[in-house]
């Protein structure tokens, strides 16, 4: 985020998600600066909410390429043992009656 900020946030205006960028530019039109907010170079206002969506979908698609598709292809099989809630409480090989205080 660092690096984020010190990149982006001069000519950006740290706008890199909508919270950051347009919940200020709703407080500046209702303060009183006018649509200027939003047309502001060029209308930049829109690109912080349609970018990370499309930065979202792009690396769901770049991991899965790049990773998800040459992971193993492994099959668990779950079967028996005793239904939740069990007995034992997760210690195996004791239980905690035949726990003994220390002398």
């Amino acid at each position: 985020m660092t690096m984020i900020a010190m990149t982006y946030g001069a000519n950006g205006g740290f706008a890199i998600n909508p919270a950051r960028d347009l919940g200020p530019r709703i407080f500046t039109l209702i303060v009183g600066y006018g649509w200027e907010t939003f047309s502001a170079y060029n209308y930049y206002f829109w690109i912080p909410l349609v970018a990370p969506f499309i930065g979202a979908i792009l690396g769901a698609w770049i991991y899965k390429i790049l990773v998800g598709m040459h992971g193993l292809n492994e099959d668990l099989d779950i079967t028996g043992g005793k239904p939740y809630p069990r007995e034992d409480r997760g210690y195996k090989g004791s239980s905690v009656s035949s726990i003994r205080p220390m002398a």
